[in-house]
């Protein structure tokens, strides 16, 4: 009797141990995910704080700035009929990366509509949009669609950093390209 319960258990620890090892492995296909989106928000972070840092010293500073241009805005950069062209990739590699343009066709305050348009090897995207300017970061949606998402950027020198998420929880980060 106990030679059939030694072989019952080392069957049990044999197939169970198995399975455990597959979940284990879907547990860290997620947590890398996790961890990417994680990296992708410090590094909008720190290029947020980057930009507070160069506003503080250009408040403290003042002295001598009559000569040179004031840098513009993202509320001026974003203003009617603004074309942003750019690129994604998708932090899950299931998708393959490819060209971005995003196209504001009418403001009202810090809200603005437009067209998002996306094309890579598994076909185009083209979308209206609306979405709000906040300071030197924005985001916006899609309307009208069954294609669900929602972008969310921050300026960062010429280029507005992007992550973009749509409803079946993919992530991409995005790079748009600003008219300075």
């Amino acid at each position: 009797m106990s030679k059939y319960l030694v072989i019952g258990v080392g069957f049990l620890l044999l197939f169970g141990g198995a399975q455990a090892r597959g979940q284990d492995s879907e547990e860290i296909k997620r947590l890398k995910s996790r961890i990417e989106l994680l990296e992708m928000k410090l590094r909008l972070a720190e290029a947020d704080n980057e930009t507070l840092r160069k506003e503080i010293a250009a408040l403290k500073s003042k002295a001598g700035g009559a000569g040179k241009e004031k840098p513009r805005t993202l509320s001026e950069l974003l203003s009617d009929g603004a074309v942003l062209p750019g690129d994604f990739r998708f932090l899950n590699a299931k998708i393959s990366a490819g060209e971005v343009t995003v196209t504001i066709k009418s403001r009202n305050g810090k809200q603005f509509r437009g067209m998002h348009y996306a094309k890579n090897k598994e076909g185009e995207l083209n979308v209206e949009i609306e979405g709000e300017i906040n300071a030197n970061r924005f985001g916006y949606k899609a309307i009208n669609t069954a294609h669900k998402f929602t972008v969310t950027g921050i300026l960062k020198g010429e280029s507005l950093e992007c992550i973009f998420v749509n409803s079946a929880g993919e992530k991409a980060s995005m790079t748009l390209k600003t008219s300075r």
